[in-house]
């Protein structure tokens, strides 16, 4: 009985360990998102109750590769952008998304 009780327990830590994200709150229309580092990070959106339609660019001097998802914070299946690529848009997006760059020094603009 241990046994299954740990197990389980190590299968909930599991679950919850690759679902953290770091936060950045977006409070205008427009924002140079620059983190730094290649940790995911959860955009949060100025109203909680309302759809929005985000546009990503991404300059030609960009280095690295960014990762975006509007559903959840799983990157596995994620389109991958790099320098240059045509802007992402993403629309319905309730009040948040995901992030994730390849490289601390990648950077890209969002535009509500």
């Amino acid at each position: 009985m241990k046994t299954i009780i740990f197990i389980l327990l190590a299968f909930v830590s599991f679950q919850s360990f690759g679902q953290e994200a770091d936060t950045l709150q977006i409070n205008s229309s427009t924002n140079e998102i620059d983190l730094g580092d290649t940790d995911l990070t959860l955009i949060l959106l100025p109203r909680q109750h309302r759809d929005y339609s985000v546009t990503i660019k991404f300059p030609s001097d960009m280095t690295g590769t960014v990762q975006i998802n509007a559903e959840n914070g799983v990157m596995t299946t994620s389109h991958t952008y790099s320098a240059g690529d045509l802007p992402c848009i993403l629309t319905g997006v309730r009040n948040k998304f995901w992030i994730k760059f390849s490289d601390p020094a990648g950077e890209c603009w969002i535009e509500l």
